[in-house]
């Protein structure tokens, strides 16, 4: 087994082939992020963070440890949230608010949720660093409807709604995205709801936040021609990139 991501065997010269070197792999492609995907998924363990020759036959010998996710060993409050999905390595995460959600408004919810939010953003900024945060709310809604007997009836129907992706750049970012996400909620849902819809705010059902790791470069290669810097002098010259050095 192998902590290090294994190098993919190249043939061909204007158009790579990659081909994974793992014993009797016959996967080849000719994107290294279509190599990294089938390395992740076809043999590498999320549990012991090994790579290994087959998934399906090695035996994890730190089962359950989740030492492959991009957070392994850090420690979150989750003594208001819980997380509910995750993505293969845990670039991108959901977490759910656990308590009970007492207020009858998008803008009352918010304030109430506030200060536990802006506590799990700062560890989630800690372990993520640069990332992207998405928050929706679920709302419990009901509109009057007419049955085929000619009665007036009510259909209710839980309605997500879901705020633009805001980079968490910083823990002093954290109070902006807040209001910003508030305000894109607010604005969907007003803009549902007086379009003809039909539907009526019952309750808040639910608050959840989702946080995409943002993950520049790598492992990739670039190459290009840059204009000279010389003022008196024409032409380009050439550069190659690799992880962020060139």
């Amino acid at each position: 087994m192998n902590l290090q991501p294994p190098q993919p065997i190249r043939s061909g010269t204007n158009n790579n082939v990659l081909r994974c070197p793992m014993v009797n792999c016959p996967f080849y492609c000719r994107s290294y992020c279509n190599y990294e995907g089938h390395l992740e998924t076809r043999h590498f363990c999320i549990d012991c963070a090994n790579y290994m020759p087959d998934s399906e036959s090695h035996e994890c010998h730190k089962p359950g440890q989740r030492m492959g996710y991009v957070d392994a060993g850090a420690k979150l409050d989750l003594t208001d949230f819980y997380e509910y999905s995750r993505s293969h390595g845990g670039s991108m995460i959901s977490y759910k608010y656990k308590h009970s959600l007492n207020k009858p408004d998008i803008e009352a919810t918010f304030a109430e949720v506030e200060p536990a939010t802006s506590k799990l953003l700062k560890e989630l900024y800690a372990i993520h660093t640069l990332s992207k945060v998405e928050i929706s709310i679920g709302v419990q809604m009901e509109k009057e409807v007419i049955e085929e007997n000619g009665s007036k009836g009510y259909k209710q129907a839980l309605i997500y709604f879901k705020s633009l992706h805001h980079e968490l750049e910083t823990p002093a970012s954290i109070h902006s995205i807040l209001l910003q996400s508030a305000s894109d909620i607010i604005e969907k849902k007003n803009t549902f709801v007086e379009n003809g819809s039909g539907w009526n705010v019952q309750r808040i059902e639910s608050f959840e936040i989702k946080l995409g790791e943002i993950r520049l470069f790598a492992n990739s290669k670039a190459s290009g021609h840059l204009q000279m810097p010389f003022k008196h002098r024409q032409g380009y010259t050439r550069f190659q990139e690799y992880n962020r050095w060139c």
